[in-house]
């Protein structure tokens, strides 16, 4: 736990003992009986498949782009893709383990480069792809895309998108390849609202959630300053924030001094490493979830709250702002976005120069914020409402078979 009041909620994964324990002898039965299960039902099990692709990322890691590989990954092996896996990392650097069983089985087996490759990065890395039909699936948060990214989309044979918007964008920017809408989704079997909050859940009356990769793109500080503004410190309202941070020598306790020093409600921040089995958890225990980011390419954790049945508050821009709206343009039930205005982009990347995103609105989230406490009975139906149409038509396999679909078109 770093720079807020509380104790944090620790490592939820099993002690390195009880793995090594365990791995063993799990390993040693599985080498046993591995050859007779191949020879009794192997012919059966390859039926089953009905396309097979190379997946290349970065599928151990717990980041933006780590989970929305694993997540799709499992999409499509349930919609009947063979998957194999190529790490998307240099040579030296070292791969890292998939944390959920299925996943990390996949990356045993590396496939060929005859094979359809599908990379998930960033647009000037999709030239670490190498199959026979490359394929880029690739995601921007602000536009113009920055050019070694509309540049690095001549590596693949085609790319996708996942919303509407981006595809508009990458056409404007003079991206040849052809470009496919190929969205996210969430598991319904999973994040539900019928899954149990955190035991540990704060004690106040009313808790706000958020989660995301500290950075400026996220703008923590515009949150935690409409949230401090807003609420008094009698009133019984706790602000958790769950982040992590890509640079090793930034502390995001230092940074957040100067707010944890000042009056007012409780705002609990965490670093801890959360497994996947522990996210649905993050959200049920919300009573709102909010995200006023500059851009996000898709908003996944948005959504994931949304299909627990929590109320989200997101910027009106960027990936949320496409689906979490119907077709008629109002936002989905359980959704409130937030006013914004385009600006420069205030990002420390050199990349991102000359390129725009979204300002969110500060009076708007401190209006939202009061809002949700105020009228959260009236929220949380509306969030119960969404929660079921974003499980009935977002789902990863709604994903895997869209993927399965053009991967046959490819042949």
């Amino acid at each position: 736990m770093e720079g807020g009041f509380g104790d944090g909620y620790g490592d939820r994964t099993p002690g390195a003992g009880h793995d090594v324990a365990v791995g063993r002898f799990a390993r040693e039965i599985y080498e046993a009986s591995k050859e007779t299960f191949e020879e009794k039902w192997g012919d059966f099990l390859w039926a089953e498949w009905k396309e097979s692709v190379v997946w290349v990322g970065e599928l151990g890691y717990p980041t933006g782009y780590g989970i929305w590989a694993r997540r799709a990954m499992q999409g499509a092996l349930e919609a009947g893709v063979l998957t194999h896996y190529q790490t998307a990392r240099m040579s030296g650097h070292e791969d890292v383990p998939s944390p959920e069983a299925r996943t990390r089985d996949c990356q045993r087996h590396g496939g060929d480069p005859s094979m359809v490759q599908i990379i998930i990065e960033h647009g000037d890395r999709l030239c670490r792809n190498s199959g026979r039909h490359k394929i880029g699936w690739v995601m921007c948060e602000v536009e113009p895309w920055p050019k070694a990214w509309v540049d690095g989309c001549r590596w693949v044979d085609e790319v996708w998108v996942p919303t509407e918007s981006q595809k508009r964008v990458l056409l404007a920017c003079g991206v040849e390849r052809p470009i496919k809408v190929m969205p996210l989704g969430v598991d319904p079997g999973y994040f539900n609202p019928d899954r149990s909050p955190w035991e540990d859940r704060p004690s106040a009356d009313f808790v706000f959630v958020s989660n995301f990769m500290w950075g400026v793109r996220k703008n923590p500080d515009l949150l935690i300053r409409a949230f401090r503004d807003e609420f008094d410190r009698d009133e019984d309202v706790v602000l958790y924030i769950k982040t992590a941070t890509k640079k090793k020598d930034h502390s995001i306790a230092l940074e957040t001094r100067w707010w944890m020093r000042q009056s007012g409600p409780a705002v609990m921040i965490t670093t801890d490493t959360i497994p996947d089995a522990a996210m649905a958890g993050l959200y049920t225990m919300a009573d709102c979830f909010v995200l006023p980011s500059s851009g996000e390419g898709w908003g996944l954790p948005a959504l994931e709250a949304l299909a627990c049945g929590v109320p989200v508050i997101a910027t009106g821009w960027g990936g949320p702002a496409e689906w979490g709206k119907d077709e008629d343009g109002r936002p989905l039930p359980g959704m409130h976005f937030l006013r914004y205005e385009l600006i420069p982009c205030r990002s420390d990347m050199k990349v991102f120069a000359g390129c725009s995103w979204a300002d969110p609105s500060y009076d708007d989230l401190r209006l939202a914020l009061r809002a949700a406490y105020e009228n959260r009975e009236e929220w949380k139906a509306g969030a119960l409402e969404g929660s079921k149409w974003v499980r009935e038509h977002l789902t990863w396999r709604h994903v895997g078979e869209k993927i399965r679909e053009r991967l046959g078109a490819i042949g």
